[in-house]
Parts: C-alpha cells; sequence; structure tokens
C-alpha cells in the first residue's frame, strides 16, 4: 500500500469516527438536533417584555444560616485540618479568632 492510499484510507476511517461521534451526516442519515433557521420569523423587532423581578432569587430573612463551626477546636474536629489564615488576614493583623469569625462567623 503507497503512503498516500495509507493517508487516504486513515483519513477516511477518522472522518467516519467523527461523523459517528458527532452525529454528523454519514450515509443516508443526518445531523441529529439541528435547528434550521426561519427564513422569516414573525418576531422580528420584538422584545422580551418580561418584568426582571421574575428572575430574582427572594431571601427570607427570618431564616438564618447556622455557623458552619462554632470554634476553631471545632472546626478542626469536624474537618481534621487547623484552620489557616489568609495572607490578606495577617497583613490586616487580625488575631486567629478574628480570621476564623471573619471567615465563618455570623455575618
Amino acid at each position: 500500500m503507497t503512503d498516500e492510499k495509507f493517508f487516504d484510507e486513515l483519513s477516511s476511517m477518522i472522518n467516519n469516527a467523527f461523523d459517528g461521534a458527532f452525529g454528523r451526516k454519514t450515509g443516508n442519515r443526518t445531523m441529529p438536533n439541528i435547528k434550521v433557521m426561519d427564513k422569516n420569523p414573525s418576531n422580528i423587532g420584538e422584545t422580551n417584555t418580561r418584568d426582571l423581578s421574575d428572575f430574582v432569587v427572594k431571601e427570607d430573612s427570618s431564616d438564618t444560616i447556622p455557623a458552619l463551626y462554632e470554634s476553631i477546636e471545632d472546626y478542626t474536629a469536624k474537618t481534621g485540618k487547623r484552620f489557616r489564615m489568609t495572607k490578606e488576614q495577617k497583613n490586616l493583623g487580625l488575631t486567629r479568632d478574628e480570621a476564623f469569625n471573619q471567615t465563618f462567623g455570623d455575618n
């Protein structure tokens, strides 16, 4: 087999694999899930008139989320890890307790 014929055969095999994997046209089959654009859409120039408040998530202020950890010791007991301050917290001069409350405390 010549190199050119080999590469043609290899290219054909790769194309067929991609066609099968990605649903491109293979033989008599057509591409699935393809939406053909309407030549004369009826909604040209229309705007979405939905109120944006429909998309806003409303919070119940009465339901407060309890703190994940009560103290540094509780954090260590529950996670098995030592609480570590961030560089920013260190630069601010916070104590470990202040940093912990900033990270996990009641806001």
